[in-house]
C-alpha cells in the first residue's frame, strides 16, 4: 500500500507532461512576506507523504528507473528558506539572491569561491536580469533533494535529487528523464513524430549526435513557461535515437546545488556542475 500511495503522488506530480505543447512551470511557489519574515525559523510537524514541490518524501525503487524524492520537509526551516529562495528568483531580485549565498560559496571545481565571483561568473554585475542563473537555480532547487554528511559532522542538502541518487552506470554517458509520459520525438520539434513516451527512465545518449535528418543545435529552441528549452538526443531500449525536451531531462552530473546551515542560518554553499 506504501509503494502505490507513493506512486500514486509521483503520477499526480507530472500526469501533464509531455515537451512543451502546452503548460508551464509546474510547481511555481510564489513568494509572501509569511514565508520571507519566517525563512530561518525552526519548528517540527510530522513529515508528509509528499513535499512543498509534490515531490513523494521517499523514493521508489525500480531498475532501470529514477523516481523523484525531496527529503526537504525533514528540517520545516530549510523549506521555508527554498521557498523564499524561489521567490527571490521569480523576482530576479540580484541582492536578495547574494544575501542567500554563503560567503564563501563554491563555484565547482575551478577553485573560484565567493559572492563577488558568483556575481562575476553569472553577469549579475552587467545583465543581471537576463542572466541564466535564475533558469539554473529554479530548475534545481525544484528538483526536490536528499540529505547527505558534509563530513564535517553535520548535514547539507542536496539537490537536485538526479545527481544525489542516480542510480545509472555511467553518469557520463546516462542522462534521467524527469517526468511521467514525457514525448521522445523522431526529430527536435514538437511537431515531430512520437517514437516513445517515457517515465523517469536512466536513458543512454548516443556516442555520437544524429546528423540527418537535423543536428540538435539546428532546432530552434521551445518556450516553456518563461524559459526557452532545446533538445537532448536519447538512445532507446530498442536500439533507435530520439530526442527529447531538455525541460524534461537531466545530466547526473548537470548543475546542483548544496544548502547548509552557516552560524545558525541556512546559506547555499556550493553551485557546481561536471565532474
Amino acid at each position: 500500500m506504501r509503494t502505490l500511495t507513493l506512486l500514486l503522488s509521483i503520477c499526480l506530480f507530472a500526469c501533464k507532461v509531455s515537451d512543451g505543447e502546452s503548460g508551464g512551470e509546474a510547481g511555481t511557489l510564489a513568494d509572501s512576506s509569511a514565508q520571507a519574515g519566517h525563512v530561518q525559523g525552526g519548528g517540527t510537524q510530522a513529515m508528509p507523504d509528499t513535499s512543498d514541490l509534490g515531490l513523494p518524501t521517499k523514493q521508489t525503487r525500480e531498475a532501470g528507473k529514477l523516481y523523484p524524492v525531496d527529503e526537504a520537509p525533514r528540517e520545516p526551516s530549510l523549506v521555508a528558506f527554498r521557498q523564499n529562495l524561489l521567490g527571490v528568483i521569480q523576482r530576479r531580485d540580484v541582492d536578495a539572491l547574494v544575501a542567500a549565498l554563503s560567503p564563501t560559496i563554491k563555484l565547482g571545481f575551478s577553485g573560484e569561491s565567493g559572492r563577488d565571483k558568483f556575481r562575476e561568473r553569472w553577469g549579475l554585475n552587467s545583465e543581471p536580469k537576463t542572466s541564466d542563473v535564475w533558469r539554473v537555480m529554479y530548475e534545481v532547487l525544484q528538483g526536490g533533494g536528499v540529505w547527505q554528511d558534509d563530513g564535517k559532522g553535520g548535514r547539507s542538502f542536496s539537490a537536485p535529487y538526479v545527481f544525489a541518487t542516480f542510480n545509472g552506470t555511467d553518469a557520463f554517458t546516462q542522462s534521467v528523464i524527469i517526468g511521467n509520459g514525457v514525448n521522445v520525438r523522431a526529430k527536435p520539434s514538437t511537431s515531430a513524430a512520437i517514437l516513445s513516451q517515457l517515465s523517469y527512465q536512466v536513458v543512454d545518449l548516443p556516442a555520437a549526435p544524429t546528423r540527418d535528418p537535423a543536428p540538435t543545435g539546428a532546432a530552434p529552441p521551445t518556450r516553456i513557461g518563461t524559459y526557452d528549452y532545446g533538445w537532448t538526443e536519447v538512445k532507446l531500449s530498442d536500439g533507435r535515437r530520439g530526442f527529447v525536451s531538455d525541460k524534461f531531462v537531466y545530466s547526473p552530473i548537470g548543475y546542483r546545488i548544496n544548502i547548509e546551515r552557516e552560524d545558525g542560518r541556512w546559506a547555499v554553499t556550493n553551485i557546481a556542475s561536471g565532474d
